[in-house]
């Protein structure tokens, strides 16, 4: 099964599977249901948690939409 977009783009480069945690849930301020169908490609992240996820990880919005 292919990886969803924001699940290669976290896990770009890296041999570790992400795991959240309760200070990513409360930074990014997303819940544990809505991560996990975001992070399987079962629903598309809004803009807004887009641009969460991209400044708790330190990735550029851009490489979302690539």
């Amino acid at each position: 099964m292919d990886k969803s977009k924001v699940a290669a783009v976290i896990e770009q480069g890296s041999k570790l599977v992400f795991r959240p945690t309760p200070d990513f849930y409360a930074a990014t301020n997303i819940n544990r249901k809505r991560w996990g169908l975001i992070y399987s490609g079962k629903l598309e992240p809004t803009a807004s948690e887009v641009g969460k996820l991209s400044k708790y990880f330190g990735i550029p919005v851009t490489n979302f939409f690539q």
